[in-house]
């Protein structure tokens, strides 16, 4: 049996901010102010399309580009997935990159 009810908040410790949530008869977790999803399903590619480790690291920093590209962040499949090196030069564009769901849109909290 599914919880199916109920509200909460969520605390946002790095910037001192915190949301209101509640759960419908639907059993989503929901932001109260807009209705949106709590968590946002995460993004997947195929099998066939080339993971990539990406330059740089969450302390340090990614390299232009690295930060939100699929390749690097969409969930692993189940079995097997390809891999690539990044590019060891990156002259004017990045053509492998895989621009996330969202971009040029609003951004994800």
């Amino acid at each position: 049996m599914a919880i199916t009810g109920g509200f909460g908040t969520t605390m946002d410790l790095e910037r001192g901010t915190s949301q209101q949530w509640v759960m419908g008869r639907d059993g989503v977790k929901r932001w109260a102010d807009n209705g949106e999803p709590v968590q946002k399903p995460a993004a997947t590619l195929p099998h066939d399309v080339a993971r990539c480790v990406g330059v740089g690291s969450d302390e340090e920093g990614w390299r232009e580009g690295c930060d939100d590209c699929l390749r690097r962040t969409a969930t692993l499949p189940k079995g097997w997935a390809a891999w690539v090196e990044p590019p060891a030069i990156i002259a004017f564009e990045r053509e492998y990159r895989i621009e996330p769901p969202n971009a040029g849109g609003k951004p994800r909290e």
